[in-house]
């Protein structure tokens, strides 16, 4: 069965062989040969009975003179003891490899043995007669068990290390449980001789202290290892030589190790990592031998005494002890967590808070890092601490620190609470910890920074139950009244109570989310809605949108009609209150909701809500008030009900709320008669004869609008309802519409001062590019890049860093327009100037108006719906063409009775349709610009003014002005315009306002009559605080490199006033100023010469002048010299 090379191996040694290599092989079949019985007996594939018995077999013989004469001997000591080996010669390397087989063979022979013993008696009793055990059997098992290099083991191999003590304890547990009772006895009076050799003391071979060595032999480490393993497999109460009262001396040796004694002073030691593995284990040894230990080990952790810790400073011992025990000491408390607890209790009060409340908390983070001991333990360990919780939570109110402490505790038992303990034992808001914890919430004594950790742990109290979330949330209101601000903005933002108060909203919010408490919710409803515009508005949008999607369909609509009876109740004397309900929760609820629960919803107040909708608005201001925010909440749950559910639900028979609402109605399309009627009353004005709550009013206006917009959306595909309800109002029926959406009374005022972003930068560069394009296939120009003047990037000023940021038109840019292919740039223009989306430089307009959102989106809707179709194709559509919507706006922009709020609005809505709008530019752009010049939106170029201009310049061809008297003044208006509005003392406006009059000049030069005069009157500004003089020449440089003339061609008077103004301002003080002179002086030059054909006389006052200031200021002449073109 494997063994060929061993006829008699008892006899000797020769049948081996005379080399290692015999050896070797001799290991290796034996080796195999043990594996294969291994695996035919452990599976059953052979009886081992049948197998064992066979009359051939040679693995009992073979086996045997292993144990004998190789297992516990060195390879060199077996090769010494027998003759036939004492020619051979190996190398150090061979030996190795020998001994690591040999020991493998052990392996294989200690895994034959336990299985054999696992078959029963009967075929155990053939270890005993092939005296498999023996003295050197004993041997080899002790030797692998207390000191496994003596047999030749690689001790330093973590595979030797790791697994073979646990496969020694489990071979000798089976030994112990299944082997024949007179080997069991033979062995273990084997094992008492060699427990009782001094060499295997246990407390002889380790050292008094681990100051005085920094290295315990391994021989030690495997004794105690071994020991422990003996004691695991049972072994050790069968020798009875072993006392346990050594574990006591264990753990003294253990704890009073990490100490050392010097000059009367005893100071605690940190040991080297690499000892701590045999402190564990000694640790582990002294709790195998005896667990009672674990109260002599609770002792040394709680110890009082003072010492000196590896910082210097002092410190108790028990808490040294467990920094440097702790991960493997503190699991064998938690077995016993009542004692551990009841020790804790005592040190709180001996007077020892801390140091118990530190023992406390390792005891919880271990439960809390470790799910296995978590799993096993948590359940007695919270049960312990609610025991003695009362003790506790007395000494939280003594200081800060006291209540940090206990609130960790509890935060602590919350998260390793796998079975609800602490659930089940607060019954009701009398529970002590329920007790404790709301007046940690309302004790006013506390600062607001040590309450946000108490609000950490508002998802578990709230999830407790009606009576405890109540508890709580009265709580909550009284750290509201102590803590939070009245108004949000009372705090200056940034600011440390500010941030405190953000801090505790968001832990307030995020227990929302968590628990779901609909008791909670209220709670962020009256703090949140209880001002109109609170700072923090937008994280409460998010958290409610989270909170709305994790509640079941069930809790969805429950949820809602909670809120809408908060909004409707009739006791609420606080209409902005009610009002805020309305708008910041319940329509932003009503729109996260599922479709079923709003519906249901939405069933059960449809008549409620109609009924709001349609109350007429008097009597006392008060009760006017109540009935305003009533209307406006029935419009918006109205626009969300249409924009939500589909129209079968709504417009058809058999509507379950239009049966709702009225019974009897069979077509099912009475609901939305009643909403068109008196919507459409209130939207065109019919509010407007009372002005007592005049804001409010404006907003019911905007309500019906939207409802209006999202009915006509949901039911209606007809463009002449559309344009009735939503643009066509009936002046001699007192009808407006955009007077009531629109607040006619506030003056805006846009910002000029502002950082332009780049993409609307690129947008300018984009739409020239473009026109350029069409121009050029049109033979209108040139192919080129309209090359400006250098100083027109500011390229020489001090302000060239500055300006990066905002340069637009650079080197590359113009790189890019001059190399590639014309097809390329036709591409490159239409992807970054075709579709003009919305510019939002600055939210203060009407983008964020009530309306707006909703007013585009239906727009947009006209069209993608094929409701309205757009005229395509580059001609210019006829005015019978243009939508009638559209003409009705024209007229509201062209009226001079329309307040300007509303060609604002109005502008605004062109500005983000502009898509839609731009087939009929032709017809829209005269009135569009004359907004821009007659004072509509400002007295500057502002941002609200460029929004403009990118939009009627992103039509392109299509919006430019009809080459008419009327076009032509038009055009040269908003030139002018500009031109008296470019100087700007901030570089980056200045930059961008000579960006806009380029675009313009690009784009409508065929049409322009350029300003000379604003032109030179700026130039000839004397202080140019304002730059005027650097603006001027600068407008000048556009119009000559866009190939206008610098004067009006045929006056006299006007060539010499530009030319002399250009050559003064060569001998300018600033660098910026006369750098611009020498590029316009050198471009007025080559007009000149193109179109008059002599300049000899400009050119000699130019060499004079020049010559004039190299010899007076040699550094500016010759930067003339360099600037000229």
């Amino acid at each position: 069965m494997g063994i060929s090379y061993v006829k008699n191996p008892t006899a000797s040694s020769k049948h081996i062989g005379s080399s290692l290599k015999d050896i070797n092989i001799f290991l290796e079949a034996l080796s195999a040969s043990l594996d294969g019985y291994c695996w035919l007996i452990g599976q059953g594939i052979v009886p081992a009975s049948k197998l064992l018995n066979h009359s051939e077999i040679q693995l009992f013989s073979a086996t045997t003179y292993f144990i004998n004469e190789m297992a516990i001997l060195t390879v060199s000591e077996y090769m010494k003891n027998h003759d036939t080996f004492q020619n051979a010669v190996a190398t150090p390397y061979e030996t190795e490899a020998t001994a690591k087989l040999k020991c493998t063979v052990i392996v294989r022979l200690l895994d034959f043995v336990s299985v054999v013993l696992q078959e029963g008696p009967k075929v155990a009793s053939l270890l005993s007669q092939h005296s498999v055990w023996s003295p050197t059997m004993f041997s080899l098992l002790t030797s692998c068990t207390l000191d496994p290099a003596s047999v030749g083991f690689n001790i330093k191999d973590t595979e030797v290390s790791k697994h073979l003590p646990s496969r020694l304890e489990e071979i000798l547990g089976i030994m112990a449980r299944r082997g024949p009772s007179e080997v069991i006895k033979e062995y273990s009076d084997y094992l008492e001789k060699q427990l009782q050799k001094p060499e295997n003391d246990i407390i002889k071979m380790l050292p008094l202290s681990l100051s005085e060595t920094a290295h315990i032999s391994l021989r030690s480490r495997h004794v105690i290892e071994g020991v422990g393993v003996l004691e695991k497999s049972g072994w050790l109460a069968k020798c009875n030589v072993v006392s346990y009262s050594i574990a006591k001396e264990l753990v003294d040796w253990l704890c009073g190790s990490i100490f050392k004694e010097q000059n009367l002073t005893v100071s605690g030691i940190s040991p080297h990592p690499s000892l701590l593995k045999f402190l564990y284990a000694v640790m582990q040894l002294a709790i195998t031998l005896d667990p009672k230990v674990k109260h002599h080990l609770l002792s040394w952790a709680t110890n009082n005494d003072t010492v000196t810790g590896t910082s210097g400073q002092e410190v108790e011992k028990g808490s040294h002890v467990l920094s440097v025990l702790g991960p493997n000491l503190i699991p064998h408390f938690l077995e016993s967590p009542d004692d551990a607890l009841s020790r804790c209790v005592e040190m709180i009060r001996e007077g020892r808070f801390l140091p118990a409340m530190g023992f406390a908390s390792a005891l919880l983070t271990c439960l809390i890092r470790n799910a296995d001991i978590r799993k096993r333990h948590s359940v007695k360990v919270v049960q312990s601490f609610l025991k003695h919780w009362p003790t506790l939570a007395a000494q939280a109110g003594k200081t800060s620190l006291h209540q940090d402490s206990v609130l960790g505790l509890l935060s602590s038992l919350f998260l390793i609470d796998r079975e609800g303990i602490i659930k089940g034992h607060c019954t009701n808001s009398r529970s002590d910890i329920v007790v404790f914890y709301n007046g940690s919430l309302a004790d006013a004594k506390v600062e607001l920074q040590a309450k946000i950790k108490v609000l950490k742990l508002l998802p578990f109290f709230f999830a407790m139950g009606e009576d405890i979330a109540k508890s709580v949330s009265e709580a909550m209101e009284m750290l509201s009244l102590n803590h939070f601000p009245l108004h949000s903005t009372e705090f200056p933002q940034g600011g440390a109570r500010d941030r405190e108060y953000q801090q505790a909203l968001c832990e307030i919010l995020t227990a929302l989310e968590l628990s779901l408490s609909p008791i909670l919710l209220r709670f962020v409803i009256n703090l949140f809605c209880r001002e109109d515009k609170h700072r923090y508005e937008e994280a409460m949008h998010e958290s409610l949108e989270k909170f709305m999607k994790k509640l079941p369909l069930l809790k969805q609509q429950e949820t809602l009609k909670h809120i809408y009876d908060m909004y409707n109740d009739p006791l609420c004397v606080k209409q902005n209150l009610r009002y805020n309900i309305m708008d910041l929760v319940l329509t932003p609820l009503l729109q996260q909701a599922e479709a079923v629960p709003t519906q249901n919803f939405l069933l059960s107040v449809i008549s409620a809500v109609m009924a709001g909708m349609s109350a007429p608005v008097q009597g006392r201001s008060d009760e006017q008030h109540k009935t305003l925010v009533t209307k406006v909440g029935s419009f918006m749950i109205l626009q969300i009900m249409y924009s939500k559910l589909p129209r079968e639900k709504l417009f058809a028979p058999g509507s379950e709320i239009n049966a709702a609402f009225r019974p009897g109605d069979q077509s099912g399309k009475e609901l939305t008669k009643e909403i068109f009627r008196y919507a459409a009353k209130i939207s065109k004005g019919e509010l407007r004869h009372d002005q007592t709550h005049g804001e409010l009013r404006r907003l019911c206006a905007c309500a019906a609008y939207n409802a209006i917009i999202a009915v006509l959306a949901c039911v209606q595909n007809d463009l002449r309802f559309y344009t009735n309800f939503l643009f066509s109002a009936n002046p001699t029926k007192g009808e407006v519409i955009w007077e009531c959406l629109v607040d006619c009374s506030k003056k805006l005022e846009f910002d000029v001062e502002i950082n332009f972003k780049p993409t609307s930068k690129k947008r300018f560069v984009a739409v020239r590019q473009k026109l350029r394009e069409a121009a050029r296939e049109e033979g209108v120009v040139a192919a080129g890049t309209v090359q400006y003047m250098a100083s027109h990037y500011l390229s020489d000023s001090s302000l060239r860093e500055d300006m990066s940021q905002f340069d637009f038109n650079n080197s590359v840019v113009l790189a890019m327009s001059q190399t590639e292919s014309s097809s390329e740039r036709v591409a490159a223009a239409n992807e970054m100037g075709g579709v003009l989306l919305p510019v939002h430089m600055d939210q203060s307009d009407y983008n964020g108006h009530e309306v707006m959102a909703n007013l585009t989106a239906v727009i947009n809707h006209m069209v993608d719906a094929e409701i309205m179709v757009l005229h395509k194709g580059d001609t210019v559509p006829k005015a019978t063409d243009v939508p009638q919507w559209m003409t009705l706006v024209q007229q509201k922009l062209d009226g001079s009775d329309t307040p300007r709020n509303v060609k604002l609005f109005l502008l605004r809505v062109m500005m983000n349709n502009a898509r839609i709008f731009e087939p009929y530019a032709a017809h829209f752009v005269s009135t569009i610009l004359t907004c821009l010049v007659d004072g509509t939106i400002g007295d500057k170029i502002n941002y609200f003014f460029c929004d403009v201009m990118v939009m009627v310049m992103g039509w392109g061809s299509k919006a430019v002005p009809e080459d008419t008297v009327m076009g032509r003044n038009i055009v040269s208006r908003v030139l002018r315009y500009l031109c008296m509005n470019t100087p700007q003392t901030r570089a980056d406006i200045f930059k961008y306002n000579l960006d806009v009059v380029r675009s313009v000049v690009e784009c409508w030069k065929s049409l322009l009559t350029v300003p000379y005069t604003v032109i030179y009157s700026l130039m000839e500004v004397k202080d140019g605080a304002e730059r005027e003089v650097e603006a001027g020449l600068q407008l000048l440089g556009i119009i000559l490199a866009n190939g206008l003339p610098p004067y009006t061609v045929d006056s006299e008077t006007e060539k010499k006033r530009c030319e002399s103004l250009v050559i003064k301002l060569l001998g300018a003080h600033y660098a910026s100023v006369y750098g611009a002179a020498a590029e316009v002086m050198g471009l007025i030059l080559k007009y000149a010469s193109q179109e008059e054909g002599s300049v000899d006389a400009l050119e000699d006052a130019v060499v004079k002048r020049v010559t004039e200031l190299t010899v007076r200021m040699q550094g500016q002449g010759l930067t003339c010299v360099y600037k000229y073109p």
